[in-house]
């Protein structure tokens, strides 16, 4: 009883309103939980628990409690494989991988649709100005004749 009156002098003395700061002043809210000395109350306490501790049995027991790879499994892995093909120990498939990386950078930067090197609006600004002197000599051929 004589703690109930100092918890409630001391709640008074907080002014009530910083009564959610201080944990249990309220005797009739939820009485605290502690599991190894910790309070186990918030739910963010249990959902923190459920996201590190589940996923980590659970890759534990689809490996079959393994952690890590023997030696022989590794260098038998597809990753170990590309690895070193990357790295060029493999010497056919990364000269290959190597001459495909070359042609795709040619194609794009040297190969055009059509094999001549002009581009597309060159030709229109040709075709244009090849009409305007057509046009040209035309009307200097007629001025000429009616002369």
């Amino acid at each position: 009883m004589a703690g109930a009156l100092a918890r409630r002098a001391a709640f008074a003395r907080l002014g009530g309103a910083t009564r959610t700061m201080v944990y249990r002043l309220d005797e009739n809210g939820p009485k605290p939980r502690k599991v190894f000395g910790l309070i186990w109350n918030s739910k963010i306490v249990v959902f923190y628990f459920f996201l590190f501790t589940v996923p980590t049995i659970g890759a534990f027991i689809y490996t079959g409690g393994r952690t890590q790879l023997s030696r022989e499994e590794l260098l038998q892995s597809a990753a170990y494989r590309e690895k070193m093909r990357k790295e060029g120990f493999d010497r056919t498939e990364a000269k290959t991988l190597e001459q495909e990386r070359m042609d795709a950078m040619n194609k794009v930067l040297f190969q055009t649709k059509d094999e001549d090197p002009m581009q597309a609006w060159v030709k229109q600004r040709e075709a244009k100005l090849r009409a305007q002197q057509e046009i040209m000599q035309r009307r200097a051929a007629e001025a000429a004749q009616a002369k």
